[in-house]
């Protein structure tokens, strides 16, 4: 064959080849066929700054040209924005020249806007050359209206997977950039791949373990700290019950009065070191309910009414679960939406009637605040005496409430504090 031949048909190859190469989304990107899209919710701005925004990843505002993507931008709208916000596309109303028309112009394509599509929000005014169109929630769902350029606003990007590589990658690991077959060849300093996690520890276990993880190469060594300014060093020659392997600290016969204290890992090699989250090991425990019975609970129907759990001792925290008769009839505020269980142990009933009187129990279960966990997997739980709820006949209401409870807005912990994850709780009576 002559060579010249085979050259052409290998160059040839070649750009088929690259001409058919696909990149997939990046990460935060979402595939749809064959674009790719990035919802931008975080970053609210006007049209211009929301088209040099998507300019800046090396996109365009989105143009929905076919009822496909129009469908599934909707339907990911209806799903994943609670707040029902408008959101910006590359839709611009203009009028032709010379004569009076409006007409609509994807420019992130340049395409005109299909009459076809007719997925118009009722009551749009199109009769404007000043608005943008944008998805914003109407009478049947997401739909096209027309909003002013200078509003703030989230906005949809869009770029087509051949396109991808354009695609400004933000996250990049250690290897990015670099041409190697065997990652596990690359030398990089250590990141944590397990932080640890503060621990409650419960009744008398024979041990009590904490544990960072962390990857580099080479590997790393392991040190833990302890006090309140973290600068005592946890050896073997501190304590023989103190055992480090790797990155697990291990306590044999943990005390509180010994070993309740804060702790850090460091993770070291010849690159660098990491130093972990600082963490709490702390002891709890649960008492038990009173044998004395409370006093039964009377309501009268169609009424509002809370029964308190029964008094008990714990530490660090309790979470309350409730049940009826026996515990095959569990209280279900998922199901029974108008009961809540409150953190302060409270059943509140939005309004009770004849169906609700019964005997009731309460569960207390230890658990940790914030971010602890119970260094067992069978925390300790108590269950209270049965506890009456009486219920009195009286005429029914017509439509009453709400009627928020002196209880609420509640907060837990009590007080909370810097760092901690916090829980705000609000609970009204009425029909």
């Amino acid at each position: 064959m002559d060579p010249s031949c085979l050259l052409f048909h290998l160059l040839s190859l070649i750009v088929y080849a690259t001409a058919q190469t696909v990149f997939n989304c990046p990460n935060h990107w979402l595939q749809n066929g064959q674009y790719c899209f990035l919802f931008e919710g975080d970053k609210p701005g006007t049209y211009e700054q929301a088209r040099l925004g998507c300019s800046d990843h090396g996109s365009a505002l989105a143009s929905i040209e076919d009822r496909p993507l129009h469908n599934y931008i909707r339907n990911w709208l209806e799903m994943n924005d609670p707040f029902m916000r408008t959101w910006y596309t590359s839709g611009l109303s203009e009028r032709v020249s010379s004569m009076q028309d409006i007409r609509f112009i994807w420019k992130g394509t340049g395409s005109k806007v299909s009459t076809a599509l007719d997925v118009w929000n009722k009551g749009v005014n199109r009769n404007t050359t000043d608005g943008v169109i944008a998805y914003s929630l109407g009478e049947m769902g997401y739909g096209w209206s027309l909003v002013p350029p200078d509003e703030k606003h989230p906005y949809i990007c869009q770029v087509a997977t051949a396109e991808a590589y354009r695609i400004v990658q933000d996250d990049r690991d250690y290897d990015y950039g670099m041409v190697v077959s065997d990652l596990n060849v690359l030398m990089r300093g250590p990141h944590f791949t397990l932080q640890p996690v503060s621990t409650v520890v419960v009744g008398n276990p024979t041990e009590a373990v904490i544990e960072c993880v962390a990857d580099s190469n080479p590997p790393p060594s392991y040190r833990w700290y302890r006090g309140k300014y973290l600068d005592e060093e946890v050896t073997a020659e501190l304590t023989s019950r103190y055992t480090i392997t790797n990155g697990k600290l291990s306590i044999e016969k943990p005390t509180e009065n010994m070993d309740a204290n804060s702790y850090r890992c460091i993770a070291e090699n010849r690159l660098g070191k990491v130093i972990s989250n600082e963490v709490q090991l702390s002891f709890g425990a649960l008492g038990e309910f009173s044998n004395v019975p409370d006093a039964a609970v009377n309501a009268k129907a169609y009424d509002g009414v809370a029964i308190e759990c029964s008094k008990i001792t714990f530490k660090p925290a309790v979470k309350y679960n409730w049940f009826k008769e026996n515990t095959n009839t569990f209280v279900r505020p998922k199901f029974q939406t108008y009961l809540f269980m409150s953190q302060n142990g409270k059943l509140y009933f939005s309004e009770v009637t004849r169906a609700d009187e019964g005997k009731y129990h309460c569960i207390a279960i230890l658990t940790g605040v914030n971010r602890y966990t119970i260094g067992t997997s069978q925390p300790p739980t108590r269950m209270s005496l049965p506890i009456q709820l009486v219920v009195h006949d009286q005429p029914p209401k017509s439509d009453w409430g709400p009627e928020i409870q002196d209880d609420f807005i509640a907060v837990f912990p009590q007080p909370p504090l810097k760092g901690q994850d916090v829980r705000l709780e609000c609970f009204a009576y009425g029909s």
